[in-house]
């Protein structure tokens, strides 16, 4: 009886067994799989440097053999980032023992080492690539610092511009210490490039939420397997480990057959996998079939996406195109930048509104040549920028004998009445509260030509700073040699060490530009003029001019930009594109004391700066 209950608990345990041995060497299920599925993460960067511990970091080599993402700061390493599908495993097909194993198949991309290129064909090339990309940053610092000392906070994009500076100064301290780091190993000959790899398994908690864990190449199999386990070596809450047969991936397509497998068997309710659809590839989370949540994506172009995903929507994230430009932002539905976004390439810079694709709307451009463009922009094209008049801007007038003379009628100038109350009709003009604004400069037409001198101007000088107005003198520039013009202002012009500097306004026409013999002979007799009332008076002319002899022939005279001030005439709701020191907003304004239309200006910039200007002799 005993032998026989013997034979029958034998029998039993058999069966046990041999039912635990099928359920273990079963091919799983789709939901099983699913619970085993994670996403593992290759974060890949190289180490260069030398025997003496000079270290810098970079990302990848380029095809330029240029290292991308250089940075000598450890803890600001950005790497190059590969993904694949993987599944948490047993180490044995008999009992539970995962232990943290993962299984994946990810091809390693090659990528350029010290093998393929001489370290000191790479330190040489990179140093005179951070010196070229220092003395660029150093040329668009001086455009930011103009920028934030012509603007306030009041200002409509001063807050981006100001952040942006902060970063390029810290980029510059950067560039600073890689130049530092690449001119002492430019002169050692053991140069060694290593290669980081750091492997991450992105997997979901019990109560659904995306977690990440560290991970460490085991072994590495044929068809690009790789065997991966947890730092700690521990299998996370709320993941399945299931049991990989040697048949299960001998095939180098068996694991992405196990990813449709799951895809088909979970009907919906897989959280995280891959999904392709006109011509382009997602791998994430997914909900209900569609992508939802945390994913990247490429489509046919060679965009590379990595975001948040709504209801199969792109909402916010990041694209690199193909040629390495990064957008940050959000996105519409037909994944171009949409509402408020981030783009940055080699040389160029863009953070603002975007529409459909484009920059539209407010927006901080840096073009290649390192130009400051912040204003409005539509349909990718800089409109310029539309300042806000209000009391805290600095107004003034220039006054001839126009305001004087109206057909055969005189008209006095009521020095004690002057209060700008319109900034003229003849362009829009962006307005905070009521305009009744104090003129805080005048300048007045002195001399034009080499004989011609204004009647009023004496008298108009006099009572203007009897007044305790700020005062300035111009010229009117002709045709006629500028040493006479020179000697017609110096002669006539009061220019007191108090008193605005001299001004010589050039509006001359195509016509008189060709009498005189073209643009190259227009620009000698200007510097002539500027180069004797300078040493004549001891004050540093401004240079007067409209925007379509801006536009048409100031280019040919790079230096004039580049040492006088500028005095621009535009009559458009945009502020000129260029340095200025005032601007000429409308022929036509009001000022309450002067008879007429009356040219109104506004100074570029605030009080301090106005103090600076006021106090620059």
């Amino acid at each position: 009886m005993k032998r026989r209950r013997a034979i029958a608990a034998a029998a039993i345990l058999a069966l046990l067994a041999a039912a635990w041995l099928t359920y273990r060497i079963w091919p799983d299920d789709g939901e099983r799989a699913l619970r085993a599925h994670t996403q593992i993460t290759l974060c890949r960067y190289y180490q260069i440097g030398d025997e003496r511990g000079n270290q810098l970091y970079f990302a990848a080599i380029g095809k330029d053999s240029l290292l991308q993402e250089l940075t000598w700061n450890a803890q600001k390493i950005r790497s190059r980032d590969s993904h694949a599908d993987g599944f948490w495993v047993n180490r044995s097909w008999i009992y539970p023992s995962c232990g943290g194993r993962i299984i994946a198949i990810m091809p390693d991309e090659h990528t350029p080492t010290a093998a393929d290129i001489p370290p000191s064909i790479l330190i040489t090339n990179q140093l005179r690539a951070e010196k070229l990309k220092l003395a660029k940053l150093r040329h668009l610092l001086t455009e930011l610092k103009y920028y934030l000392r012509v603007h306030g906070v009041q200002d409509e994009g001063y807050d981006i511009v100001a952040k942006y500076t902060t970063n390029a100064f810290l980029r510059k301290d950067t560039l600073a210490k890689n130049i530092a780091l690449l001119e002492r190993m430019v002169k050692n000959p053991n140069i060694t490039i290593r290669r980081a790899d750091r492997y991450v398994a992105t997997y979901h908690t019990p109560d659904g939420k995306t977690a990440q864990t560290a991970c460490r190449i085991v072994a590495r199999g044929a068809h690009h397997k790789l065997l991966l386990r947890t730092n700690d070596g521990k299998t996370p809450d709320g993941v399945e480990a299931i049991s990989i047969m040697p048949w299960t991936t001998d095939t180098p397509g068996a694991l992405s057959a196990m990813t449709e497998k799951i895809k088909k068997t979970a009907r919906g309710s897989l959280t995280h996998g891959v999904i392709r659809r006109n011509s382009t590839l997602y791998r994430g989370e997914i909900r209900n079939g569609k992508r939802n949540g945390k994913g990247i994506m490429r489509d046919a172009a060679g965009n590379l996406y990595n975001g948040t995903w709504n209801c199969d929507t792109l909402v916010s994230g990041t694209r690199t195109d193909s040629l390495g430009g990064r957008y940050t932002g959000f996105f519409d539905r037909n994944d171009r930048p949409q509402g408020y976004g981030v783009y940055q390439s080699d040389g160029i810079y863009y953070e603002g509104h975007w529409t459909a694709g484009r920059r539209d709307g407010f927006g901080m451009g840096i073009t290649a040549d390192n130009r400051l463009k912040a204003g409005e922009w539509k349909s990718d094209r800089f409109r310029g920028e539309r300042i806000t008049h209000t009391s805290d801007r600095i107004y003034g007038i220039d006054v001839s004998k126009h305001q004087h003379v109206k057909g055969r009628k005189y008209y006095a100038i009521d020095w004690s009445k002057l209060r700008i109350t319109s900034l003229g009709t003849i362009s829009k003009k962006r307005v905070t509260g009521h305009v009744d604004y104090p003129v805080s400069f005048i300048y007045l037409k002195c001399t034009e030509g080499k004989r011609l001198l204004n009647p009023y101007y004496q008298k108009d000088y006099r009572a203007a700073k009897a007044a305790g107005f700020k005062v300035g003198s111009y010229h009117f520039f002709t045709t006629a040699p500028a040493a006479l013009q020179a000697r017609n202002f110096l002669r006539n012009a009061s220019v007191a060490s108090a008193d605005f500097p001299p001004v010589l306004d050039v509006e001359p026409h195509h016509a008189q530009i060709k009498r005189m013999g073209g643009p190259a002979a227009l620009f000698h007799a200007v510097r002539a003029w500027l180069h004797i009332v300078e040493r004549a008076t001891g004050r540093k002319p401004i240079l007067y001019v409209n925007q379509p002899f801006v536009n048409r022939y100031l280019p040919q005279a790079p230096d004039l930009k580049l040492r006088y001030r500028i005095w621009i005439a535009r009559y458009g709701e945009y502020k000129p594109d260029v340095r200025l020191v005032f601007w000429q907003l409308s022929p036509d304004g009001r000022v309450k004391g002067i008879h007429g239309p009356v040219d109104i200006n506004v100074f570029n910039g605030y009080q301090s700066e106005f103090q600076k200007f006021c106090a620059d002799k």
